[in-house]
């Protein structure tokens, strides 16, 4: 079965959350030994494209469910 592009934009969301979850975890790991510049790595390289990636995901999964709701009304309509 082919899977849609909401489900396929959910699925690009909720992995850059994930990512970013993990990320802020080892920043954390990373600050309790006071390793500021690793810290700072971590989220300027891994934790803020993770933050940008899971916006467009949600931007675009959002726009897919609203091409489908009038998609869907359409052809209900006719």
């Amino acid at each position: 079965m082919k899977k849609d592009n909401i489900d396929s934009e959910l699925d690009k969301l909720f992995n850059a959350i994930e990512n970013m979850i993990d990320t802020q975890d080892d920043i954390w790991h990373e600050e309790q030994h006071e390793n500021r510049r690793e810290a700072s790595r971590l989220k300027e390289e891994i934790y803020n494209p993770a933050k940008q990636e899971a916006r467009d995901a949600f931007e675009a999964a959002v726009r897919e469910i609203v091409k489908k709701m009038f998609k869907n009304r359409v052809s209900h309509n006719l």
